[in-house]
């Protein structure tokens, strides 16, 4: 659906801004993943890998709700 898309576009946007070479792959897990998503119930399920954990910047991604 549309309104995930747009939401995932923007997550990853976020991610890539904040993390810079920090981050080394994303990858979206459960419904989505397979592409099964249920409008209104599926919720994204995001897999984020670093080279090297940062609290700061992961606590500037919490904030951006």
């Amino acid at each position: 659906p549309e309104k995930y898309k747009e939401t995932l576009i923007e997550v990853l946007r976020i991610l890539k801004n904040t993390l810079e070479e920090n981050l080394l792959n994303v990858t979206l897990g459960g419904s989505g993943g397979k592409n099964k998503i249920i409008e209104g119930w599926s919720d994204l399920d995001l897999y984020v890998i670093l080279k090297n954990y940062d609290i700061k910047k992961i606590c500037i991604i919490q904030k951006k709700d």
